[in-house]
């Protein structure tokens, strides 16, 4: 992997990674050595994840995605090891 795209350099957060596509891409990025916000609306799905990938590895949420003022708090209120989520630039 090019230096600039190695995952251990990112924090990414995972809207519904209680199952299916946000799941995978939730371990496939944690295997690849990056930290994960792993969201959705199942705890315990959640909490099964983070014991699979490890809480240094992966910090769970439990929120519904159309909550605007949820996800807003939620990123207020992350750890230091995951407050700093990777954002893409800004289109021009």
């Amino acid at each position: 992997m090019y230096q600039l795209l190695d995952p251990s350099r990112f924090v990414v957060f995972i809207t519904g990674a209680t199952s299916g596509f946000g799941e995978a891409a939730a371990r496939r990025y944690v295997a690849a050595g990056g930290k994960v916000i792993a969201t959705g609306r199942r705890w315990d799905r959640l909490v099964d994840l983070q014991i699979d990938l490890g809480p240094e590895n992966c910090h769970i949420i439990a929120l519904d995605v159309q909550d605007r003022a949820a996800i807003d708090t939620a990123i207020a209120d992350l750890p230091a090891p995951f407050a700093g989520i990777n954002m893409p630039a800004p289109r021009r």
